[in-house]
Parts: C-alpha cells; structure tokens; sequence
C-alpha cells in the first residue's frame, strides 16, 4: 500500500483513514473516536445508560406499580376475609334489625370493598319507618348502621286498621296493640271510602289540617277530650269528643274554631249535652241554646 500514490490511496480508502484514531488504537466502525465504548463492564454499562431517554424509568417504574396495584385489588375481590359478618345497628326501635340487615344485602353476601354505601343507604331509607340512615365500614368484615326512625304523632283509622303516622303524613306501619294500650295519639279518620296503606302519604291538605289542629289541640285550647279527627275534601274537618259531641270545624283556621268550641261549652256548661255543633257559622258569640246550628243529645 506504500507504493500506491497519496491521492489514488485517499480515494480508494476514504473510510478507513476517516475513522482511524489519532493514537493508533483500535476504531469502532461508524463511531466517532471522540465516543468510543469502554471496555470494562462497569463504565460500559454506564456509558448505555445515558442512552436511554430520561422519561423511561418513571414509565417503567409506573408500569410496575400499576401491576402490583392490579394484581392487589384482585385478591382483596376475591378474598372472603373482606366479606361482612358482623352488623351493628344503632337507633332501629320499631324496625327490626332483620329488615335493616336485608334491605342492606338484599340477601346475598356482601363484600365490603364492592358493597356500593349510598345506595344501600338509599334503600334503607325506602323504608317507611326509616327518615335517615347511614352505613359505616368497619374494616375488615363489620357494618355499623346508624337508623334515625320516623315518630309517629298520629293514629290513622283505615279501613278497620290502625296505622301510625309521622308529622310529615307519612304512614309508618299498623300499629302493634302495644302501641294502642300505650298510646295517646290522636285518631285521624280520613274521606269516606279511601283505604291508606304503609308506606303511603296524607293528602297534603289533609295532612296540613290534621297535625295543624293537632298542634291546637296540644297547647290546651280545647275544651274536652278529642276522640277522632276527620277530614273530608268538602267539608274539611269534624272533632269528634269522647262524650260524642260532633264539632264542624270545616276549613276555619284551629285558633277560631277552638274558640267558638271553649265559648259554647261555657254557655252550655260543658259539651256533653251537645249532639253537633257547627262552628263555621257566621255569628259571633255569645252562643245561645236556640242556636239553629246546634243540637243538643
């Protein structure tokens, strides 16, 4: 090769002499002298490292945690030490603790991590002696429930069955004969011929005259013991005594047709003589025992 010409050479061996190190060591093909790779291990392994984009490991490493995360939340599904077994329930009086429990699980096993709360509170309350619940997870197999139950403030006589009803017209359930022997409950009869059931409502205007008149009635302003409340769309409402006086109160608010009641018994001595009265007479007081629109027993 010495014998061949510097320009004839420079052209038949281009590359050989572009990549040839300075101080005639070895040369990578392709590589620049300026990069060369080192041969010991160690440093090797460095000198790749730096190659691989910046971003790579935190994907990798999430990559990894997802997996772990994925290969976790398959065993604890899957696990039955995370299946409910105990259930502590708190404030449930009238409903059974049974129901409450069923109407949670609806009577299949239930897994506390899948169990879905609100709607398991929403189904509870459903229920019509139940106004609001709450479900709390107590890691890792127990439920505590917190009941906050409807209190009946009525006796609604339907259809020959006694039902308790809230303050909000609600109808609770049929009322046990503990309820009857201990209860002071005013009775509310409603339209002629209208059956109510369980988890059924008052019409809004029966409801708004009923617990008004109730409400009357408990600041003392009656003058005899109510026996029954009726409502009826036309005529509105009818206090019946427990000496059997029938008092019209119709759509009178309850101040003035209390009123009217107190004035007559005074005038009559007491409302036991007193067949019917209708109070939504025009007249002011005082009552006479004339009065067209009373009628004596």
């Amino acid at each position: 090769m010495a014998m061949i010409p510097g320009v004839l050479r420079n052209r038949l061996f281009p590359l050989r002499e572009a990549v040839r190190p300075a101080s005639g060591g070895r040369a990578m093909p392709g590589r620049s002298h300026r990069d060369p790779v080192p041969r010991d291990l160690g440093p090797r392994l460095l000198h790749y490292l730096r190659k691989i984009p910046a971003g790579l490991p935190l994907l990798m490493a999430l990559a990894c945690i997802a997996v772990v995360v994925a290969v976790f939340v398959q065993f604890v599904q899957s696990s039955g030490y995370f299946l409910a077994q105990d259930y502590e329930v708190i404030g449930a009086d009238r409903v059974a603790s049974a129901d409450v429990i069923e109407l949670i699980t609806r009577g299949e096993p239930l897994h506390l991590f899948q169990m879905n709360v609100p709607a398991a509170q929403a189904r509870l309350a459903s229920h019509p002696a139940i106004h609001h619940a709450e479900i709390r997870r107590a890691w890792p197999n127990r439920l505590d429930v917190m009941i906050e139950e409807r209190q009946p403030q009525a006796l609604l006589l339907s259809d020959g069955e006694n039902l308790l009803v809230d303050g909000e017209g609600v109808i609770l359930g049929r009322a046990t004969p503990d309820d009857l022997l201990r209860s002071n409950l005013p009775l509310l009869t409603g339209p002629l011929g209208k059956r109510y059931e369980p988890g059924g409502e008052l019409e809004p205007p029966f409801r708004r005259a009923a617990f008004s008149y109730i409400g009357a009635l408990d600041s003392g302003l009656f003058p005899a013991l109510l026996a029954e409340l009726h409502w009826e769309p036309g005529t509105g409402v009818t206090l019946y005594t427990e000496a059997g006086t029938q008092l019209l109160c119709g759509h009178l608010e309850p101040g003035e047709a209390l009123a009217k009641a107190e004035a007559l018994s005074r005038a009559r001595n007491g409302l036991d003589g007193v067949g019917a009265a209708d109070l939504r007479i025009a007249d002011h007081l005082p009552w006479s025992p004339q009065a067209v629109l009373v009628t004596s027993r």
